[in-house]
């Protein structure tokens, strides 16, 4: 009779040697540079293929332990690499395309203003329309410091994170990208939105001031400029995901 758990465990073993196989081959790469090559050339790439062939899946032989073999991926997930944070203004992308560097990556991804409202167990406009600014700031840096000790993670961070001196003291110790965008770009994006309570009065002379304010405090704390403007959120994931990757290798 045909033994189904002999065959799975015969197929995730030869499949783990031909893994240790092409690991050996690369030998002077890190994972993180294999990864990177997957990120870069995408389905065709010999790591893709590679990591794709392994099962992600628990098998158990008699009188054997349970084994695990993950995808390539998930093996550098397990490095605890520190968080990185998105910082820009609103209308940037930061939520957008964070979530897709988040996904291409395998990381978990964080929202500053959406941990604040949650913290809070009110809208943000609720909390300054109830309780000020000066509130909201406090929330924000004490949520901002909690994500800090996160491992693994793509993290956007509010428009004005970076006006307090405290939080920039912060941003300075992780790697940080700032999502630069035109003033046209943003307008088109904070549309008809109202849950931007900043913007809620003559919104283009508004961005423009807070432009003008914020502008040096983002590239005070960012260690790379993405200009978001021309090009599409998805392949501006992939362009930061490929800068992450390098960057940590380093």
């Amino acid at each position: 009779m045909f033994d189904i758990q002999s065959f799975i465990y015969t197929a995730q073993k030869e499949a783990q040697k031909a893994l240790h196989r092409y690991l050996a081959q690369t030998s002077g790469r890190t994972l993180l540079h294999l990864l990177t090559e997957q990120v870069d050339k995408g389905l065709d790439s010999p790591s893709h293929k590679m990591s794709q062939s392994v099962l992600s899946a628990r098998f158990t032989k008699q009188d054997a332990s349970p084994c695990y073999i993950p995808h390539l991926s998930n093996i550098v997930t397990k490095i605890q690499l520190p968080p990185i944070f998105l910082v820009g203004m609103p209308g940037s992308g930061k939520t957008t395309i964070g979530k897709l560097i988040a996904d291409r990556l395998h990381r978990d991804f964080f929202d500053c203003d959406h941990l604040i409202e949650q913290k809070s167990g009110k809208t943000i406009p609720e909390i300054f329309r109830e309780c000020g600014e000066p509130t909201f700031r406090n929330l924000e840096t004490s949520v901002l410091r909690s994500l800090t000790q996160q491992h693994n993670a793509i993290i956007a961070t509010g428009g004005g994170a970076v006006v307090r001196v405290e939080n920039r003291k912060m941003l300075q110790n992780f790697p940080v990208l700032y999502l630069q965008a035109e003033l046209q770009a943003l307008l088109n994006q904070t549309h008809a939105n109202a849950d931007r309570p900043l913007l809620n009065v003559d919104r283009k002379q508004t961005l423009q001031t807070l432009l003008e304010q914020r502008i040096p405090l983002y590239l005070e704390v960012a260690n790379e400029t993405i200009a978001t403007t021309k090009v599409q959120p998805a392949d501006n994931a992939i362009l930061i995901a490929r800068w992450i990757l390098r960057h940590e290798q380093k």
